[in-house]
């Protein structure tokens, strides 16, 4: 395992009014995975509450965390961009893992599989199993095992770019679950022949990694 430990790897934590789940987030990865070169960015993305003080006196004495403030809500994608970028051009980060604060890391050799995995693999963006405290042992990544049509992309593009708009707005949560219900009403179904396994496949959000290849 040695010869893995050259490679820095720089955790985007985005916050918004959850202080609690991004500090048992954090503490999951400082405490419980192995490994010599890891940076974990928090980024306040504009919380309404005491996220930000709170945060801060709980990893005062942590080097290797970083907190960023941006102010306002940037949105979902935006806010992690900052500390993506912030990875990248002031850590110079070699690998990039962007998580919701709601998740736990519990595997010590986390990040030496990963790093056998891009050896073999050379991985652009790797989505890690995701397990749904909730229902067990079930696994929410990844997500789609078939290939996406062009009809379905653009109507997820503009789908989100709706959501960016909205979630300025403040009112994104309520899309949603209108969108849901009419989606429900119309019974869409999605076209599942000839469906094939495939490496490309599309990847659970709520935790990614970016390599070099890709970073």
């Amino acid at each position: 395992m040695d010869g893995y430990k050259n490679q820095k790897i720089a955790f985007v934590i985005l916050n918004y009014n959850g202080y609690v789940d991004t500090i048992n987030c954090v503490f999951s990865i400082l405490h419980n995975i192995v490994y010599p070169k890891i940076e974990v960015i928090i980024v306040d993305n504009g919380s309404q509450n005491n996220s930000v003080e709170i945060i801060k006196k709980e990893f005062m004495l942590e080097k290797h965390v970083y907190i960023l403030e941006n102010g306002r809500n940037l949105g979902f994608a935006l806010g992690n961009n900052i500390g993506a970028k912030y990875a990248k051009e002031k850590l110079k980060a070699d690998f990039l893992i962007v998580s919701n604060n709601d998740t736990l890391f519990m595997q010590k050799d986390f990040v030496f599989l990963l790093l056998r995995n891009y050896d073999k693999t050379n991985f652009a963006i790797l989505g890690p199993r995701i397990i749904d405290k909730k229902v067990g042992n079930d696994s929410s990544n990844p997500m789609r095992e078939y290939e996406i049509s062009n009809k379905e992309l653009f109507f997820q593009i503009y789908k989100y770019k709706l959501l960016l708009l909205l979630n300025y707005m403040h009112i994104d949560n309520l899309f949603n679950i209108i969108c849901k219900k009419v989606i429900c009403l119309l019974n869409v179904k999605k076209n599942t022949g000839n469906i094939k396994k495939k490496e490309m496949v599309q990847l659970h959000g709520s935790c990614l990694v970016f390599s070099p290849k890709y970073f």
